[in-house]
């Protein structure tokens, strides 16, 4: 509609005309941020960072089988584990 009135609120963009069970849920605040691999890539480059052969080979597994966060998280430490400096 073009003479709708919108309000943003965070993330969410809804009508005004909408009632309050129509308008999506606020969630709670996260208690850390998590960044998609395209983000986290551009900050790696500033910072000059870059992952290695073997870890990119590691992802691309990881997508080509679907593997939900947590048993990425558990490959990739039974992988490369924790090394010490």
């Amino acid at each position: 509609m073009p003479n709708e009135r919108v309000q943003v609120t965070g993330r969410h963009r809804y009508s005004i005309t909408m009632t309050p069970r129509d308008k999506p849920a606020e969630k709670k605040a996260a208690r850390g941020l998590i960044l998609g691999r395209a983000a986290a890539a551009k900050i790696n480059a500033v910072e000059g960072v870059s992952i290695s052969k073997e870890t990119h080979r590691a992802f691309a597994e990881f997508d080509r089988l679907g593997l939900a966060a947590e048993e990425r998280r558990r490959r990739l430490l039974k992988q490369f584990g924790m090394r010490s400096g």
